[in-house]
C-alpha cells in the first residue's frame, strides 16, 4: 500500500457499530475506532501512526506542531444514527503544550444525511488536561437535531498559533461515539418558549421523546424545577406513550414560581414500574427584569459558536436574520444572556427620538431605516424573553435638534464661549435633499448640542421623550451614554449664568434633574428601566448623590473604564489590585441598588492582539462574576481548560454570585478562616447573604491566583495546579452555628473529573465554636456557602 493511502487516504473510515447495552437509556456506544490495527508509519504531513505502549490498542496517531492551520482529518464514519445530545470522547495525551491556550482544536462535523443540515462541536488539547505520562479523555458534547437520522461524522485537527519557539505533539489512542441508541427510549429534544418568563407566567418547554426499541412503550415525563443551591418541586406530570419507532412532542407548561433567579428544569422519563429510563435538562430565567440574569458567554472552546453578547443584537441585521438570531437564541441552551440593547436606531436622539416619517435617515445621518421594521424587530426580541433596552447617546442632535434651538434656546447649555456644541451647515442642507435620486447617508451629524438639565421644559420635553420610547416603540428600558441629566462647573445658560458654580452643585442639581425625569417616566411606565455610562469610582469622585441617584430602581450601571487596566499605566493592572477594585465596587454599586457591569480589557479579546493573552480572561470572568456582574461583554467558557461554563455557574446560582443581600466582608473579618497556601486568595472574598428563604449565608470564594501578578504577563497561559485538601471553618454567630454548608463550583469536583456546573453538600465537622469543611481540590475557582 502507498504511504499516502493508508488508513484509506488518511481518513478512517467506518461503518456503525451498535454496541447492545441491557440497560434502560444508558448512553450507547455507537461509533468506535483505535489505531491498534494501523501500520507504523507516516500518515500525512505532521500526522504519523506510532508505537505506544500507554495506548490501550499499543498504537496511536501523533500530530506534530509544525505550523498554524488544519490537518486533513483524521476520522471519518458514515450511518450513525443519532438524534438530540451526546458526546464523542478522544482519549489524548500531549507534550510542550501551552496550558489553556494555543492547542489543538479538533472540530467535529455531523452531516445530517437526510436533511443536509451540518452540527459542529469542538475540542480543545490543552496541558491542564493533557500531559505526557498519560492518557485522558476529551469529552467533546454535541447536539444535532431531534428526529432520529444517519450522520455522517468527520473530525479535523487545527493548531493554534503558538507562542515562542514552542513545538508540541498531541498523540490520540481512540475515540468513542456515545449517544442514544436503540435499545431504550430517549429525550430527543427540549425547546423553551422563551428565555425568560415573569413569575406567574406560564413556562412552556416542548419536549421531543424518541421510542427506537421494537415495542410499545408506556409511561410518563416528568418536569421537576431546580433552584439555589437545593430547591426543587415538582411542576408537570404527564403520562408517556409511544408505539415502535414513534417520535412523539409533548407540550408541558407550568406557572413560573420561586426566587426570581436562573432556574434549571429537569426532565425524566420513567417507564410504567417508574424505572427511569431518560433524562435531559435545559435552563430558563424565573425574573420580571432579564437584565438580572444576563451572563452571555464567549466560548474559547467552540469556534463557530457566536458570543452570546451579540447574539441579539438586531440592527445592521435584516429582519430575516434578527428572526433567525432570535430563534437560536430560545434554542440554544447555553444561551444565558437575558438584556440587548437597540443601537443606532434613533432619529435625532434626545431632540426626538421617532421621526415623523417611515423610512427615515438615523444615527446622524448614517443610514436609512424602516421604522415599522424595527418595531416588529423590538417586538421579536421582548417576546424570546429578552428585556430590551434603547440605547441613549445623550445629545440634542441632527434636524430635531435645529427646530428645538429655534423654539427654545434658552433650553441649552452654552460654554464660556457661547457655543452650544457643534454644527454642520453643509449636513443640514444636504439632509434637506434626503429625498433626491443622488443622496446617499453619510455619518456627519448636523448638530450636537446638550440641554440644560435644570430647566423644567427641558425636564419635560426628555420625559416625554422617553416615555415614547416605552408606549410607541416597545422598549422595557433605556441606557444612556454621554450626557444623562448631569451639569458640571463651567457650564452655562442662555443669559450668561453659570448653571453650577462648584461640584457640590453640580452634584446636587444633577441628581435632582435625574430623579425628576425618573419620577415623571415612572408615573406613566412603572416598569421602565434605566441605565447609564460612567460607572466607575475614577467617574464618580466628586458626584456621589448623583451615582446614588443613577443606581436608585435597579439601574444598569457600566464601568466603561475597566477596559484601560490591562495597560501597565495603570494601578489595576496586577491581578490583586485587580480583583480588590471590582469586587469593592460592584458591592458599592449593589448597596445602591444597581446591577454592575463590569467591563473587560480592550471591550473584548482579539486573538490578533498580541496584548491578549486567553488566561487573563478567565481570570477577568471570575472576578467580574465575583464583583456581582451581569454583563454586556460575554464571559469566558471552556469545558476543554477544565474552567467549565462559568457564565451558567453565574446563572444557575445567581442569588449566590449577585443576589440583592449580598454584603461584602472587611478583609480582617473573624467569621470565616481558609487554611490555604497564600496562592490561594479568599481574603477579601467573604460575604453574608440572605437567602431566598430568609436564611442567613456566609460565603467565600476561593480563587487559584494567576501565576503571573500582572495581566498579559502570562504569554504562555500557565494556570496553577489545583490545591488539594482546603479546610474552610465558619465561625458561630450569636451562638448559632451553620447547619449546611454547599460547594459550588464550575470546574471539576477533584481532578481527575470533568467540569459541572453543580452545587455539592459538604459534611459539617464541629470544632469548638466553629464548624469545617473540606473542598477537595480548587483548580481556579470554588465558592463555599454555609447557611445558619
Amino acid at each position: 500500500m502507498k504511504k499516502h493511502s493508508r488508513m484509506h487516504l488518511a481518513i478512517i473510515t467506518v461503518l456503525a457499530n451498535l454496541l447492545a447495552v441491557n440497560l434502560w437509556a444508558a448512553p450507547e456506544v455507537l461509533w468506535k475506532h483505535d489505531f491498534g490495527a494501523a501500520k507504523p508509519g507516516p500518515l500525512f504531513a505532521g500526522g504519523d501512526i506510532a508505537d505506544d505502549t500507554l495506548a490501550a490498542g499499543g498504537k496511536s496517531l501523533q500530530l506534530a506542531f509544525a505550523k498554524a492551520g488544519a490537518l486533513p482529518a483524521i476520522f471519518s464514519a458514515k450511518d450513525i444514527p443519532l438524534a438530540g445530545t451526546g458526546v464523542i470522547r478522544v482519549r489524548v495525551r500531549g507534550k510542550d503544550l501551552n496550558d489553556v491556550a494555543n492547542g489543538l482544536r479538533l472540530t467535529v462535523t455531523l452531516h445530517n444525511q437526510t436533511t443536509g443540515r451540518r452540527y459542529l462541536a469542538d475540542g480543545m488539547v490543552y496541558a491542564v488536561r493533557a500531559n505526557e505520562k498519560a492518557y485522558r479523555v476529551l469529552p467533546i458534547y454535541f447536539e444535532v437535531g431531534d428526529t432520529p437520522a444517519p450522520y455522517t461524522l468527520t473530525i479535523l485537527p487545527t493548531w493554534q498559533a503558538q507562542t515562542g519557539d514552542r513545538k508540541p505533539s498531541v498523540w490520540i489512542a481512540g475515540i468513542e461515539l456515545e449517544g442514544h441508541g436503540k435499545n431504550a427510549p430517549y429525550i430527543s429534544g427540549l425547546l423553551r418558549s422563551r428565555t425568560n418568563y415573569a413569575p406567574g407566567a406560564q413556562v412552556k418547554i416542548a419536549v421531543t421523546v424518541v421510542n427506537p426499541t421494537q415495542d410499545a412503550f408506556e409511561g410518563k415525563l416528568q418536569a421537576d424545577d431546580l433552584v439555589g443551591l437545593e430547591g426543587r418541586r415538582k411542576v408537570a406530570n404527564v403520562s408517556a406513550s409511544l408505539a415502535p419507532g414513534e417520535r412523539r412532542v409533548y407540550d408541558l407548561a407550568w406557572k413560573a414560581a420561586g426566587a426570581e433567579s436562573g432556574h434549571e428544569v429537569e426532565f425524566s422519563l420513567q417507564n410504567k414500574d417508574g424505572k427511569l429510563v431518560a433524562r435531559d435538562s435545559m435552563d430558563v430565567g424565573i425574573t420580571n427584569d432579564g437584565r438580572l440574569l444576563a451572563f452571555p458567554a464567549h466560548d474559547f472552546e467552540q469556534s463557530w459558536r457566536p458570543s452570546g453578547g451579540g447574539l441579539l443584537y438586531v440592527y445592521p441585521a435584516s429582519h430575516t436574520q434578527s428572526k433567525k438570531a432570535v430563534e437560536m437564541g430560545v434554542r440554544d441552551r447555553d444561551n444565558h444572556n437575558g438584556r440587548m440593547e437597540f443601537f443606532g436606531w434613533s432619529w435625532c436622539d434626545l431632540a426626538g427620538f421617532i421621526p415623523p416619517e417611515d423610512p427615515y435617515v438615523a444615527a446622524n445621518g448614517q443610514w436609512w431605516l424602516s421604522l415599522k421594521e424595527y418595531k416588529e424587530q423590538i417586538a421579536m426580541v421582548k417576546d424570546s424573553g429578552v428585556h430590551v433596552e434603547s440605547y441613549i447617546l445623550g445629545c440634542a442632535t441632527d434636524e430635531a435638534g435645529y427646530e428645538l434651538y429655534q423654539k427654545h434656546p434658552d433650553w441649552f447649555m452654552y460654554g464660556r464661549d457661547g457655543e452650544i456644541g457643534s454644527y454642520n451647515m453643509e449636513a443640514h442642507a444636504r439632509y434637506s435633499r434626503r429625498h433626491e435620486f443622488e443622496f446617499a447617508p453619510v455619518k456627519d451629524g448636523t448638530l450636537w448640542a446638550s440641554l440644560d438639565p435644570t430647566h423644567p421644559g427641558v425636564r419635560s420635553h426628555i420625559s416625554n421623550q422617553c416615555i415614547r420610547l416605552g408606549k410607541e416603540m416597545g422598549f422595557n428600558g433605556a441606557r444612556w451614554d454621554i450626557w444623562m441629566m448631569n451639569v458640571a462647573p463651567g457650564q452655562y445658560r442662555l443669559d450668561g449664568s453659570e448653571i453650577a458654580p462648584t461640584w457640590e452643585e453640580a452634584d446636587r442639581l444633577s441628581a435632582e434633574s435625574l430623579k425628576a425625569v425618573k419620577d415623571a417616566v415612572a408615573k406613566e411606565l412603572p416598569d421602565f428601566t434605566w441605565g447609564y455610562n460612567y460607572g466607575a469610582p475614577e467617574e464618580n469622585k466628586n458626584t456621589p448623590l448623583f451615582l446614588a441617584e443613577k443606581c436608585r430602581g435597579h439601574a444598569w450601571i457600566l464601568d466603561e473604564v475597566a477596559i484601560t487596566y490591562g495597560a501597565k499605566t495603570s494601578p489595576f493592572h496586577f491581578w490583586n489590585a485587580y480583583s480588590k477594585r471590582f469586587i469593592e465596587w460592584g458591592d458599592r454599586i449593589r448597596q445602591l441598588d444597581g446591577i454592575y457591569d463590569p467591563w473587560i480589557f480592550d471591550r473584548g479579546f482579539n486573538a490578533g492582539n498580541p496584548n491578549h493573552v486567553e488566561v487573563d480572561w478567565l481570570h477577568a470572568t471570575i472576578f467580574r462574576i465575583l464583583a456581582g456582574g451581569r454583563v454586556w461583554i460575554p464571559l469566558y467558557k471552556n469545558n476543554s481548560a477544565l474552567a467549565g461554563d462559568l457564565p451558567r455557574m453565574a446563572f444557575r446560582f445567581s442569588d449566590t454570585f449577585s443576589g440583592w443581600n449580598l454584603r461584602l466582608q472587611p478583609e480582617d473579618q473573624k467569621r470565616v478562616v481558609v487554611d490555604a497556601p497564600p496562592t490561594l486568595w479568599w481574603k477579601g472574598y467573604v460575604f453574608t447573604n440572605k437567602s431566598p428563604e430568609g436564611k442567613e449565608q456566609a460565603i467565600v470564594h476561593l480563587v487559584n491566583s494567576p501565576v503571573s501578578e500582572e495581566v498579559s504577563g502570562n504569554r504562555d497561559s500557565k494556570v496553577r495546579p489545583p490545591v488539594l485538601n482546603v479546610t474552610v471553618r465558619c465561625n458561630a454567630v450569636g451562638g448559632r452555628l451553620p447547619q449546611k454548608a454547599w460547594l459550588v463550583m464550575a470546574e471539576p469536583l477533584t481532578p481527575e473529573a470533568e467540569p459541572a456546573v453543580q452545587a455539592v453538600p459538604l459534611k459539617l465537622t464541629k470544632q469548638g465554636s466553629a464548624v469545617r469543611v473540606t473542598v477537595p481540590s480548587v483548580l481556579y475557582l470554588k465558592t463555599v456557602v454555609f447557611e445558619y
